[in-house]
C-alpha cells in the first residue's frame, strides 16, 4: 500500500487543506490551530516549502526551555527543524520505519519540492488496520467458497 492511497481517502489531506503554520508565526498561534482543528502537530512552512514540524512534543521541550514566556517566540525557534519526509509513491511500512527509525510521529509528504499532504502515526496505522481488516474479509470468503460442493 502506498502514501498516495490514503492521502486519496484522508479527508483534509489535499495540500490546499493542511492545516500549517508560517515560522514567523508564533507559538500561541499554532496552538490555537492544533485546539481548534484537534490536531497534534503543524507542519511549518516558508513559502511553499516545509521547513519544520511544530508539535505537541515540541510544546513540552518550548515550555520547559523558555517558561510561560514560550508562548510568544517564533515557531522558527521552537519547532523541529531536522525535517523527515515521505514521497506519495513511498509504501506505507516505508513511512513506519521512518517514523521509528527517527521517533516521530508526523510525516509531511513532498512531491515536486511542494508539501501535497500531512501524515500521522495514527493515519498509518489505521490504514495498515484497514487493510489487514479487508485482507482477512477476503480471506474468509475464499475459505467459504472452497466449503461449497461442486455443483454437478
Amino acid at each position: 500500500m502506498q502514501i498516495t492511497e490514503i492521502l486519496n481517502t484522508k479527508q483534509g489531506s489535499a495540500p490546499d487543506k493542511v492545516v500549517s503554520c508560517e515560522q514567523s508565526d508564533r507559538v500561541s498561534d499554532a496552538l490555537k490551530l492544533m485546539i481548534d482543528n484537534n490536531i497534534g502537530a503543524l507542519p511549518v512552512v516558508s513559502g511553499e516549502k516545509v521547513v519544520g514540524v511544530y508539535s505537541e512534543r515540541d510544546v513540552v521541550k518550548s515550555c520547559q526551555q523558555q517558561g510561560a514566556d514560550f508562548l510568544g517566540c517564533n515557531l522558527r525557534d521552537m519547532m523541529s527543524a531536522n525535517v523527515i519526509t515521505v514521497r506519495p509513491n513511498q509504501s506505507v511500512d516505508d513511512a513506519l520505519v521512518l517514523m521509528r527509525d527517527n521517533n516521530i510521529r508526523h510525516l509531511p509528504v513532498i512531491e515536486n519540492n511542494k508539501m501535497v499532504g500531512f501524515l500521522s502515526l495514527r493515519d498509518l496505522m489505521n490504514a495498515k488496520l484497514d487493510y489487514a481488516n479487508k485482507t482477512a474479509e477476503f480471506l474468509k470468503d475464499q475459505v467459504h467458497i472452497m466449503d461449497k460442493p461442486l455443483p454437478m
